[in-house]
């Protein structure tokens, strides 16, 4: 009995040290301590960004993850920002790394301020991520087109921060009043669904197209984007083929308003005509609600139900306390009017739903280059022979989110799913 006993133990201790023909296991691989620290997460660029520990010394590039941290709870990790974020009012008393554009960016400053994680534009800051990786920072590539993304980049900031519960209670309370503002739209008849035109810039005239987020906040406030066709995220236009779709209602955002006013619209040709004009449906939205893909974008989409649709629209977040609410042109111009991270194989989290493997397309921001922008920005004209004005550096001086187009093609092209994040239960 006592050799059987022997014998048994002999065979147990040959398993469990490897004898036997077990199948190998990839998870084993990774020592038990790191495999519980470990968090992997996967940005837009498919890039594997691995952390040991929470960030503590977090630097944003982007007004809108600046706003989305602070929705998050993780403000106080934050130790500088761009000196375009400028919400909460918190984000103001952070260090200043620089403006919207790359060449603004410092990077003695950012290195200065020993940060163990930045967030940078995906499409915007490759160069400077490129700086980073050498003095071994850690970057996260983000930026987000469309509402769900935000929810995705949201889980995955919550997971990497340690405000995984907060991150899914801001997605939970946004897609709530989601809701709301979709009940509300679905009031409003087809038939008396409003044509719109979004001006993003006037010289070259520019607009939102369906791709972009703006394009989607149009759509959500249930309107029709005259320029719903267009390829390409922020397309340049031509006056002609503004007045010939005869948009119903015109918006614009605070941040361009000194642009935009009533004389200058006439003074383009055949604008005298346009409904709108003549209506005198044009608005001026909030340009830190609508040009920023972040927490603040349905305030924006509240807005212009609003303005769009003043019997039926959703009450503007301007009449709460603490925000800036829309300004009608007519005021000045007589015009009326995450799953956690750690781990390689098993699950991810994208736009707040744990997922195995199931991958939802991206629609990144249309990429180009000061050389490319003539054969590469789409012009929707009626006539070939439109000219193209060239796109300068500073087209977009409003706040760093559209970018100003002087930046360089990635080196690398994010693949058809969104960021994510890999890994097990720690």
């Amino acid at each position: 009995m006592k050799h059987h006993n022997i014998f048994i133990l002999s065979i147990i201790l040959c398993f469990s040290l490897g004898c036997g023909h077990v199948t190998e296991s990839k998870v084993a691989e990774v020592p038990a301590a790191e495999e519980a620290t470990d968090r992997v997460a996967v940005d837009r660029l498919n890039r594997e960004v691995r952390f040991k520990a929470t960030p503590q010394r977090i630097i944003s590039l982007m007004p809108a993850a600046t706003e989305l941290m602070y929705a998050i709870g993780a403000g106080p990790q934050l130790v500088g920002v761009t000196k375009n974020c400028n919400y909460p009012a918190e984000a103001e008393t952070l260090e200043r790394v620089g403006g919207g554009t790359m060449e603004s960016i410092s990077r003695e400053k950012i290195v200065s301020l020993k940060p163990d994680l930045v967030l940078c534009k995906w499409d915007h800051h490759q160069p400077l991520m490129e700086t980073l990786e050498q003095f071994n920072i850690p970057a996260l590539a983000i930026g987000p087109e469309t509402l769900e993304q935000l929810f995705g980049e949201a889980t995955m900031l919550g997971d990497v921060t340690g405000h995984t519960e907060e991150a899914t209670q801001l997605i939970a309370e946004m897609r709530l009043r989601l809701e709301k503002i979709n009940a509300r739209v679905d009031l409003i008849p087809l038939s008396q669904r409003r044509k719109v035109f979004y001006e993003v810039w006037d010289d070259p005239l520019m607009t939102a197209g369906p791709g972009s987020f703006i394009g989607e906040a149009l759509r959500l406030a249930g309107m029709e984007n005259i320029f719903e066709d267009a390829t390409a995220n922020y397309p340049k236009v031509s006056d002609e083929v503004v007045v010939a779709r005869n948009p119903d209602v015109i918006f614009s955002p605070s941040t361009h308003a000194s642009r935009v006013s009533l004389e200058k619209m006439l003074q383009r040709q055949g604008w005298g005509e346009v409904k709108a004009i003549k209506e005198k449906q044009v608005f001026i939205v909030n340009g830190d609600h609508i040009s920023r893909c972040g927490p603040r974008l349905l305030d924006a989409i509240e807005e212009m139900v609003s303005l769009a649709y003043p019997n039926v629209g959703v009450q503007p977040l301007g009449a709460r306390p603490g925000n800036a609410g829309v300004q009608p042109l007519g005021a000045r111009s007589g015009i009326a009017g995450v799953q956690p991270l750690g781990g390689q194989r098993t699950k991810f989290h994208q736009f707040g739903v744990s997922r195995t493997r199931t991958r939802t397309q991206a629609q990144p921001l249309v990429v180009l280059d000061r050389s490319a922008v003539e054969s590469s920005t789409s012009t929707i004209s009626l006539s070939t022979s439109t000219s193209r004005s060239r796109i300068l550096s500073k087209m977009f001086p409003l706040d760093g989110e559209l970018g100003d187009f002087n930046r360089l093609k990635p080196r690398h092209q994010p693949k058809p799913e969104h960021q994510r994040v890999t890994g097990t239960n720690p």
